[in-house]
């Protein structure tokens, strides 16, 4: 099943975090490590997003911005005032294409044909989603009795 993601809500732990973000600059690889680290275990406000990605030293912008884009929290607005600011057009579209999985997933009706890469995040977090629902499922019908 999905892990639980973390809500870092303490604003010295959030300046912190970001701090030993800048701390790696030049360090794409030490970067990575720990932006992985971040996409499998948090909920990270759009500020925080937006200094990580600001701080990465990788090649495209838009890679931080993917890997960490299913850790923010569902709020449209925000999401797209994160992307305008912090992008140009052609990372947008990179964005785009990379987290189409996330974009079209919808739990409510989880019923598609998936084509998943589990080492994008965006479409891991979709493969964490179905396999919670799955056992989700499988534990309510046992609950009433129902075969799967």
């Amino acid at each position: 099943a999905a892990a639980t993601r973390c809500r870092i809500v303490d604003p010295v732990k959030m300046s912190a975090l970001v701090v030993s973000f800048r701390h790696l600059h030049g360090h794409s690889s030490d970067q990575e490590v720990f932006m992985e680290a971040l996409s499998t275990g948090f909920v990270l406000p759009y500020p925080v997003l937006s200094e990580l990605c600001a701080a990465y030293c990788g090649i495209k912008k838009s890679d931080a911005f993917v890997k960490l884009l299913h850790c923010a929290p569902n709020e449209v607005e925000q999401y797209m005032a994160l992307i305008s600011t912090t992008l140009d057009l052609y990372d947008i579209n990179c964005i785009s294409e990379k987290s189409k999985s996330l974009a079209l997933f919808n739990a409510m009706n989880p019923t598609e044909h998936y084509k998943l890469n589990l080492a994008n995040p965006p479409d891991f977090h979709v493969v964490e989603c179905l396999v919670t629902l799955d056992s989700w499922e499988i534990a309510c019908r046992r609950r009433l009795g129902i075969a799967d």
